[in-house]
């Protein structure tokens, strides 16, 4: 009881997609299988407080905590050798912020911001076990649904009353601490919930953001993972699994374009 009362200590403020702080972060593993041999793996975290989420990985997070640092402290040298960096640690460069029924998913795209405004799904989830399964020694169920056409699988708990989840996923009594299509090649799985104060990740604004729809956000995805495509020659190859191959990979198990 002590640790869903815990969980649930939220800060009330005026909702802005920009302007929230968020009180409680879900550390998720993510694992994209590739191949039999490779597999690809990024920390990502769900960040909540009353009003909405944002789910991103931990090193945006990083890196741009400390962009802003050093930007706030006219700090020229130490911005410089961030953004030298920046490529090589930003591995996954994607922001989504939910708000009751609303969502808005931003992504770097070369030197452009481009975002897109949307519901969320409407999932229509079937609960199929009530298992004495524990994530996190939370007692979870599991559920399924399809999404996007594909077959999805999740584990939620009752002992956290969220409506939320890794992505875009949301719609059980429970927060969900694991989820995963139905060949496994594609994992979100909860491995750490914790209090934490003035949690502020940036969104893009202004001249930079660049307001386009669903399937024009598709179409840069693409020509994005085209080019990137080329560079899969040797799966074996550690050397070629660098942040564009990651990135790629990513965006084509979430969003399947082609």
């Amino acid at each position: 009881m002590n640790k869903i009362i815990a969980f649930l200590v939220f800060i009330n403020s005026v909702f802005c997609f920009s302007q929230e702080k968020y009180t409680q972060k879900i550390s998720y593993d993510l694992n994209v299988k590739v191949s039999e041999n490779n597999h690809i793996n990024e920390e990502m975290v769900l960040l909540l407080n009353q009003n909405e989420s944002v789910y991103t990985s931990q090193n945006k997070i990083k890196n741009d905590s400390v962009r802003n640092y050093y930007l706030k402290n006219n700090d020229v040298q130490g911005y410089q050798a961030y953004k030298l960096n920046d490529d090589k640690n930003n591995l996954i460069n994607y922001f989504i912020w939910k708000k009751n029924s609303d969502y808005i998913y931003q992504i770097k795209s070369g030197l452009k911001t481009i975002q897109y405004k949307s519901s969320l799904p409407q999932l229509n989830w079937q609960i199929i076990s009530n298992s004495s399964e524990e994530i996190l020694g939370y007692k979870v169920q599991k559920a399924e649904t399809i999404y996007e056409g594909k077959k999805y699988y999740a584990w939620f708990s009752t002992e956290i009353p969220l409506n939320n989840g890794p992505f875009v996923f949301n719609g059980l009594p429970g927060l969900i601490l694991k989820i995963q299509n139905e060949d496994s090649s594609y994992v979100i799985t909860a491995k750490g919930i914790k209090n934490e104060s003035n949690l502020f990740p940036q969104l893009e604004l202004g001249k930079k953001v660049i307001e386009t729809k669903k399937e024009s956000f598709y179409k840069t995805l693409e020509g994005t993972m085209k080019e990137v495509q080329t560079m899969v020659v040797d799966e074996q190859s550690n050397k070629l699994m660098n942040k564009k191959i990651k990135q790629y990979l990513d965006s084509k198990f979430l969003f399947d374009v082609n």
